[in-house]
């Protein structure tokens, strides 16, 4: 039970994200097995209209949405936004790219089972990030990122040279 909220307060949302016709993703440490009571349940979607329309509908319906700074948190190469929202546990919502690139990505870390410190996941979601991105043709990937050159072209931009610099590398080493 959550303290100070009503009760099913918190499934509430929960279900609103299962009914909804957003495809949202389960992600952290609930998808990769390493949960505690008090984890968060955090999640990712495309970001796209229909999916800041579902945030809009939850604050109508009552709930405080908060914008939480991806800097601090969630500052990876296709994170868009990330909303919070319910607090302890918090239901994090992160705003993506490519949800394509995310998924391939989660299923990276989760194969290679490695956990790394939260310190330290920032630089592992970025390695699979970069593998998933590495997987796909380059006609895929410019189809997965285009819609989002204008309004995220620092990202983009960054991602894109982060990929030539890795794919230099392993053309200059027969790799």
């Amino acid at each position: 039970m959550i303290k100070g909220l009503p009760a099913g307060h918190f499934m509430r949302v929960l279900q609103a994200i299962q009914d909804s016709k957003v495809e949202f993703y389960l992600t952290g440490s609930r998808f990769f097995g390493n949960a505690t009571n008090a984890s968060d349940y955090d999640f990712f979607c495309q970001d796209t209209d229909e999916a800041r329309q579902f945030l809009d509908v939850l604050r109508q319906d009552g709930f405080q949405i908060e914008k939480i700074s991806i800097e601090n948190r969630y500052l990876d190469l296709i994170t868009t936004d990330c909303y919070r929202v319910i607090q302890r546990p918090g239901i994090d919502i992160s705003m993506v790219m490519s949800t394509r690139i995310k998924a391939i990505a989660r299923e990276i870390l989760l194969k290679t089972k490695v956990v790394l410190p939260r310190h330290a996941a920032h630089d592992q979601w970025e390695l699979a990030l970069i593998a998933a991105c590495g997987s796909m043709s380059r006609q895929v990937l410019n189809r997965e990122l285009f819609p989002y050159t204008l309004t995220h072209s620092q990202k983009v931009n960054e991602l894109m040279g982060l990929l030539r610099a890795t794919m230099y590398e392993e053309d200059k080493y027969g790799t």
